[in-house]
């Protein structure tokens, strides 16, 4: 038996859905950071705004071909939302981020 679908909310307007879930267990569900565009390209380079709840830490990663990624900046215990600049940004003509919880 399992539910067919677990639909969670969170207040930051992320949504998340589980499928199939198995019934008579406990599960222990993170909100997932969001990672989204701040003002865009600056002077210093591109900049991005990281939202958390909880006090993790992450690690930024950039990458031109979603295969090769290389490290933008770590960042320990986020609450809220902070501005993460890639200074590493300029000369390419796309770029792709991404979150990691460490």
């Amino acid at each position: 038996m399992s539910i067919d679908v677990l639909r969670i909310e969170w207040p930051s307007g992320l949504v998340q859905q589980f499928m199939d879930v198995p019934v008579n267990q406990v599960l222990a569900v993170i909100e997932p950071p969001r990672l989204e565009v701040g003002q865009g390209m600056t002077v210093t380079g591109f900049e991005l705004l990281l939202t958390s709840r909880g006090g993790y830490d992450y690690r930024i990663e950039a990458s031109t071909n979603l295969v090769d990624l290389t490290t933008v900046r770590t960042l320990p215990a986020v609450e809220g939302t902070i501005p993460v600049v890639d200074s590493g940004s300029a000369g390419f003509d796309r770029r792709f981020y991404r979150a990691v919880m460490e």
